[in-house]
């Protein structure tokens, strides 16, 4: 669990190359 939107956003990114739009 991440504890916000904008740290698994990033996460993701990082890992997968996908931007989720999070500003």
């Amino acid at each position: 669990r991440f504890p916000t939107w904008a740290a698994f956003a990033k996460h993701v990114e990082k890992a997968h190359g996908v931007k989720l739009g999070a500003e």
